[in-house]
């Protein structure tokens, strides 16, 4: 342990903790924005699909054709580091700064997006449920797996059997064909607009 005569070294461990202060702070300033992968434009069945065979729930029917223009979409799901930063919480239940944000409503994310639109300038948005989809199937690169980015299940995402009743890091898995991960597994995503049936 350092000994010093008299005060010596109070003013310089106050200068230390000053400059470490100003530092974390410098850097927590520093916003992470999301990793964007463009998903070039183009035509898909959304719904129940031949790959899904009778792995199909009522709201998933019938499938139809949708046709998409070229869109943007987060790599990985909003991570808890970047909500704190944005928002100054952290509403999670599983607690992690590289899980991905859970335990939030539609209109909480609204409200995070409008905040890190006016933080970076940019036009941040939910994906369209068709946009979600077509971006999970792997857009135009899509390979027909059944789930988002291969077969089998536990290679791509954290599943019941896969999970041990907790949430994962993101990025953890395999990802998909565009390079999206966690696009099934481990926490459900929101999308801009109102979950209900096909309005064909």
């Amino acid at each position: 342990m350092f000994k010093a005569k008299g005060d010596l070294w109070v003013p310089v461990l106050l200068i230390i903790c000053f400059f470490c202060f100003v530092q974390k702070n410098v850097v927590a300033q520093q916003l992470q924005e999301p990793e964007m992968v463009f998903v070039t434009g183009g035509s898909f069945t959304m719904g129940c699909t031949f790959e899904q065979g009778s792995d199909c729930n009522t709201d998933e029917k019938p499938s139809h054709t949708v046709k998409l223009t070229g869109f943007a979409i987060a790599k990985y799901e909003v991570t808890q580091t970047l909500w704190k930063q944005v928002m100054g919480n952290n509403p999670s239940r599983f607690k992690g700064d590289s899980l991905p944000v859970e335990n939030v409503t539609w209109d909480e994310v609204q409200i995070f997006l409008q905040r890190l639109n006016a933080q970076t300038g940019k036009n941040y948005r939910l994906p369209t449920e068709a946009e979600w989809e077509y971006a999970a199937r792997g857009g135009n690169k899509s390979q027909s797996f059944r789930f988002a980015g291969g077969n089998i299940a536990d290679s791509i995402g954290w599943t019941y059997s896969s999970s041990g009743n907790w949430k994962h890091p993101v990025a953890r898995k395999h990802p998909n064909e565009l390079g999206l991960y966690d696009m099934t597994g481990n926490v459900s995503e929101w999308c801009q607009d109102i979950y209900g049936a096909y309005q064909l």
